[in-house]
């Protein structure tokens, strides 16, 4: 049964969080919900810790909505860490934006270092064994870097720590999706010339360009 508590005893603690980030769009269209007075599921939080097992963008929806002095309707659960973290999983894989393969494989590493067994991993992400020791193959690189889509020609191979931090920061799409959208962009004319920030991004653009060709050379 849904208990009300104060939203900001609530703790997003993103070690126990199978994702690899909050989808803002999520947020915004659970905001439009709450904004028609559709009322969102209880979030669930662990009672000793008060930490959420699973309601992160339900959480970031209602704080922005109400404020970060309102109540929300919770559900308790009582888990330790591994527990707490294969109930997250669950809980993610079956409702909301899919996990990624990414979000996937850092399960497995999170998951370990709770000592829970690939396993019990692949079950709680709802895979078998095989599919997701596949996974790992594709999606690592040589030296254990999880690997989003748009780098995912490094796996089975090493890199640079300036790939590595590429990696990081990467969208997640496939190269090509993002050339083909600078080229579109210039061959369609559709380039904001007036806006600062693009043109220095393009001279970015056009230096590095030249230090790859003259490298390559």
């Amino acid at each position: 049964m849904a208990e009300m508590i104060g939203l900001e005893s609530l703790i997003k603690d993103y070690t126990v969080y199978p994702r690899d980030r909050i989808v803002e769009t999520n947020v915004t269209n659970m905001i439009k919900a709450l904004e028609v007075g559709i009322a969102l599921p209880p979030i669930v939080v662990d009672r000793a810790t008060l930490r959420i097992v699973d309601g992160f963008h339900r959480f970031e929806a209602h704080r922005k909505f109400f404020g970060p002095d309102s109540d929300i309707a919770v559900e308790f659960e009582e888990h330790d860490d591994a527990s707490l973290f294969i109930r997250a999983m669950e809980t993610n894989r079956g409702h909301g934006e899919n996990l990624s393969t990414f979000d996937k494989i850092k399960c497995v590493k999170k998951g370990e270092s709770f000592g829970i067994t690939r396993d019990v991993i692949a079950n709680a992400l709802g895979m078998t064994r095989e599919r997701l020791e596949g996974s790992i193959t594709r999606k690592t690189s040589g030296d254990g870097e999880i690997l989003k889509r748009t780098v995912g020609h490094f796996s089975g191979k090493p890199m640079t720590q300036s790939q590595k931090a590429f990696n990081v920061k990467a969208g997640g799409m496939d190269q090509k999706f993002y050339i083909d959208q600078v080229t579109a962009l210039l061959e369609s004319n559709s380039i904001n010339w007036d806006n600062e920030n693009v043109m220095e991004s393009l001279q970015n653009l056009s230096r590095a360009m030249d230090k790859t060709m003259a490298v390559s050379a």
